[in-house]
């Protein structure tokens, strides 16, 4: 099960460096955020708008928070879009663990479903696209 872990991480860390379509947003709204706070977040007037729920803009508020504070307190810092990504590949990395832990829960401990069921999860194209190049946060 392992080795579907570490393929699944190198596949993603491969896509990092590059440029992703959300990504931009991401870092405008998480340095807007650190600026004027998290309270205000959906009253900024930002292009595009933030039209995502609460839980994801936490996250965004958290990075752009840690990078004003420790790495570039500059008023034009923008969180790096790595930071953004890996931080969208972890919750893909904890979303696959917590799926085969679920399905070997579910089926007999010797089946092999629950191996496949996580590999068809971790290298389906769409989700790979979705998180690691396009780094989309999961609604």
């Amino acid at each position: 099960m392992w080795w579907i872990f570490a393929a699944a991480l190198a596949i993603r860390l491969a896509l990092v460096p590059l440029p992703g379509y959300d990504v931009g947003a991401f870092r405008a709204w998480s340095d807007a955020m650190a600026r004027e706070g998290l309270t205000r977040a959906y009253e900024l007037e930002l292009d595009p708008a933030i039209n995502y729920p609460p839980v994801p803009l936490y996250v965004f508020f958290g990075l752009g928070t840690i990078h004003r504070a420790f790495v570039t307190p500059a008023a034009d810092a923008v969180v790096p879009a790595s930071w953004i990504k890996l931080t969208v590949i972890a919750f893909e990395l904890m979303t696959i663990l917590t799926l085969a832990v679920l399905i070997r829960r579910a089926e007999a401990p010797d089946s092999h479903g629950a191996l496949i069921w996580t590999a068809a999860y971790a290298f389906h194209p769409a989700i790979i696209w979705n998180t690691a190049y396009w780094a989309a946060s999961t609604r």
